[in-house]
């Protein structure tokens, strides 16, 4: 096993190959040099690590140290093995060989996510790992769950927190701390990212993977000088980024990665862009030709005039074939929104987001499936395959994308070959105008340079380029910059003219500053949509009053409401699940065991009927673990399962019958003095469910609803986070199943037949999403009763029963018409 030793050089040196071993050169495998000689104990120390995967060698026998106070750049190409082993040092992947050291002592055999959490490892992810169903606050919970001093109202508790770190890394950010951040735009949520990272007080390593593909010039200066005032307090940083330029003006020393092994290493000031292009497998910069074929005065495409709202300028802008134009200023001024909006139409523009994860890859499909998408979406369902193959794939080798990978799952690719499919699918179409929203974001100088050819040559056959990008230094490939500024174009420059100093004076002074608007936690018809189910309730409610007034009074309320109340809890128990993106087809028959437990067991023999409730929930949450231990869909787990309950409660009660315990009938029809029993239930239950969903816990369960990945990577156990989520259910449930046998005074195991069905349609009409982890406790619970209440409404109406799950299920489209005009869903 080697250890690569530390030293000064002139310049990188190429990698050799070498057996499977490191090959360093010669000056700097002679000792620690003066200049590299440690003052201080390493932070980290990384000996011999080695990871495969199958015949893949993505680390072999990688070596080196973190000192503290210093920023340490990892670079190389994608596939180099970065990624593979910042995962190994963050306790996420274990490594097949070699060893960890963390201030000099080795970390153990049983080293995680959670136990890198706890020395104080923190990485910030290249793939955002937020989960877009929660608030900014609940985000940074997830995160330093510590910093709660109490388990109910996160939130609340973590917002004075969050602006605090938000403000201290960057300043004026104008992010809201109870935003969603699934309204967030991309420079947000990586700020977001950044900022609950670094936020534990108990850091000792940061890891950053292309913290600023996101960030604008601005963003990345604030960013870089919050890790040099880390770096003074002793806190070391490892930073990966393909934006070379900012590398070698930020890092301390520079380690290079190529192919899986370390190819070189040495101070910052040693070295600079080419060489390290060059290090890494990259050829001669694309800048020094880029132009030379650029062609421009042709047809005009687009023409903005004097006084279009979108010119700021004064001046007629005209935007020609041939051109590469720049859009260019601070994030959110509206670059995006241009380009999506103003000069997006399907017959003349092809469109490449730079958000792979959010709008580009479909993820369950083929590497050619997704190329080919645009494509097929043009010629038509039945146009000939084979010419749209042989089209795609002609463009998969101009862009030196394999055919090899066509067939494969998108997903197994790296993010720039993942990129390269989305340009190849905009350029697969003849299209004059080519659309890029900061195409280049989180990819390698191989594959920037690969884009920089294509739009150089796709240029020179004169389509028009229109393209957004959050590295200053791109802006030098660009025939003209439009610098956008409050959400319209305030300056046109040249590409003499748009040096980073220039752009980032521009796009402040063009107009007097201002902060950036805070973003709103939903928009206005999201927000309008939450009162649709309890205005649907009042509308029901003030029907069968008109029909019959003596509803309102306190009996008829009473008796319209206690019918009810088994849904609700039917409805709540299901939501848990959903918000784990998950469904239980089972419900019903479970509730309805549980009242034949209830009409039975608990009647007769008290102690044994509580051994046997218990028992059926431990039964519960061990479906949960078979779900996620055996990875069974939960759909098809809770459907088989429907019929255990059923059975078992055939053998208890073949037929319908048993009695309500006293105590349960007199707590169920209790004379409360200001509302019924019935509705008390549902406030309480409603409630309970509305501060569990807020609590520390409700947070951990809805996030793993939606981004489990980053759960785990956090530290959060899966398992014991399913145990919980059926665990309340169940409670919910069982709750339920006593409540049918309270107001029906026996039971049927037949009862909750209808059960399963109605709570999901509850919680869509509630305001829930089925997948995604967006729950709505209050929403859902008067879902419920309106449910309950048709099949009275219709009664008042003369109407029979039969007709009632039509009018159900036409209320239920209804709704679903209204979330799709509002943007719910």
């Amino acid at each position: 096993m080697s250890v690569v030793g530390l030293g000064r050089t002139s310049s990188p040196q190429p990698c050799q190959p070498s057996a499977g071993r490191n090959v360093i050169p010669a000056d700097l495998s002679d000792g620690l040099g003066s200049s590299a000689r440690p003052t201080a104990l390493a932070r980290l120390a990384v000996r011999g690590i080695s990871k495969s995967y199958g015949a893949t060698r993505a680390n072999d026998d990688i070596g080196f140290d973190v000192r503290p106070g210093e920023i340490l750049g990892l670079l190389g190409g994608n596939g180099a093995g970065k990624s593979t082993l910042i995962r190994i040092i963050s306790g996420v992947t274990a490594a097949d060989e070699g060893k960890i050291l963390l201030d000099e002592a080795p970390v153990g055999p049983h080293w995680s996510a959670a136990t890198a959490r706890k020395r104080g490892i923190r990485i910030v992810h290249q793939e955002l790992s937020l989960c877009t169903n929660l608030t900014v606050c609940e985000n940074f919970f997830l995160e330093n769950p510590g910093q709660a001093r109490f388990p109910l109202g996160i939130a609340r508790q973590m917002a004075p927190l969050v602006h605090e770190a938000l403000e201290r890394i960057f300043p004026g950010h104008g992010i809201n701390p109870f935003a969603l951040v699934g309204r967030l735009d991309i420079a947000e949520r990586q700020m977001v990212e950044i900022a609950r990272v670094a936020n534990d007080p108990a850091l000792s390593l940061l890891i950053l993977d292309e913290p600023s593909s996101s960030l604008d010039s601005r963003r990345a200066a604030q960013l870089a000088a919050f890790l040099k005032d880390l770096a003074a307090k002793g806190v070391p940083s490892i930073y990966i980024s393909h934006k070379l330029d900012e590398v070698i003006s930020l890092v301390t020393r520079i380690v290079v990665l190529r192919n899986g092994r370390l190819c070189w290493q040495g101070q910052s000031g040693e070295t600079d862009m080419d060489r390290l292009i060059a290090q890494m497998g990259g050829g001669p910069s694309a800048a020094r030709c880029f132009h030379e074929a650029a062609a421009g005065g042709q047809e005009v495409l687009h023409r903005l005039a004097a006084d279009d709202p979108l010119n700021g300028t004064g001046a007629e802008i005209a935007l020609c074939r041939g051109e590469v134009v720049g859009l260019a200023g601070l994030e959110r001024q509206g670059q995006s929104e241009a380009l999506r909006t103003r000069f997006f139409d399907p017959r003349r523009a092809t469109f490449v987001s730079g958000d792979r994860k959010t709008d580009g890859i479909l993820p369950e499909a083929t590497v050619l499936d997704n190329a080919a998408l645009s494509r097929i979406a043009v010629a038509g369902l039945f146009a000939p395959a084979r010419d749209d193959r042989d089209t795609v794939l002609r463009w998969f080798d101009r862009l030196g994308l394999g055919r090899d990978r066509a067939d494969h799952r998108i997903t197994t690719l790296s993010g720039g070959n993942q990129q390269k499919a989305l340009m190849i699918r905009a350029l697969a179409v003849d299209r004059p105008v080519l659309l890029l929203d900061d195409p280049t974001r989180g990819v390698d100088i191989g594959v920037k340079q690969d884009f920089y050819g294509i739009i150089r040559d796709i240029a020179a056959e004169g389509r028009l380029v229109l393209w957004s990008s959050s590295e200053d230094a791109e802006f030098q490939y660009c025939d003209r910059i439009l610098v956008f500024r409050n959400r319209r174009i305030v300056r046109v420059l040249t590409r003499d003219q748009a040096l980073p100093a220039a752009l980032t004076e521009v796009a402040f002074a063009a107009q007097p500053a201002a902060d950036a608007p805070a973003a709103q936690g939903r928009p206005f018809g999201a927000r309008v949509f939450d009162w649709i189910a309890p205005v649907s309730l009042v509308l029901v409610l003030a029907i069968c009053a008109w029909l019959n007034p003596r509803v309102l009074s306190y009996a008829g309320i009473d008796l319209i409401m206690a019918g009810a109340v088994p849904l609700v809890f039917a409805a709540l128990a299901q939501m848990f699940v959903v918000a784990g993106s998950q469904i239980d087809l089972g419900l019903g028959a479970f509730m309805a065991l549980a009242s034949v437990i209830t009409a039975t067991l608990l009647v007769d023999m008290p102690a044994a009927g509580i051994l046997a409730l218990a028992a059926l929930l431990t039964a519960y949450m061990g479906l949960s673990l078979i779900i996620a231990l055996a990875d069974v869909p939960s759909i098809i787990a809770t459907l088989g399962f429907s019929f255990v309950w059923l059975g078992t409660g055939y053998l208890v009660q073949d037929v319908p019958g048993g009695s309500s315990p006293s105590w349960l009938s007199t707590l169920l029809w209790y004379p409360l003095p200001l509302m019924p029993v019935s509705v008390a239930l549902i406030v309480l239950a409603s409630l309970a469910a509305l501060v569990l969903n807020r609590s520390g816990l409700g947070v951990v369960l809805r996030g793993f609803g939606n981004n489990p990945i980053a759960l785990e990577q956090a530290g959060w156990s899966p398992v014991r986070a399913q145990l919980a989520r059926y665990g309340l259910a169940g409670l919910f449930g069982i709750a339920g199943g006593m409540m049918l046998t309270g107001i029906y005074t026996a039971s049927d195991i037949n009862a909750g037949n209808a059960l399963t069905l109605l709570s999901v349609a509850a919680l869509v009409m509630g305001g829930c999403a089925l997948v995604g982890g967006t729950v709505a406790a209050i929403g859902t619970a008067c879902a419920a009763v309106v449910l309950t209440l048709i099949s009275f409404l219709l009664g008042q109406m003369n109407i029979g029963a039969d007709f009632s799950p039509m009018v159900q299920g036409g209320l239920l489209l209804l709704v679903l018409v209204i979330r799709s005009v509002v943007g719910k869903i």
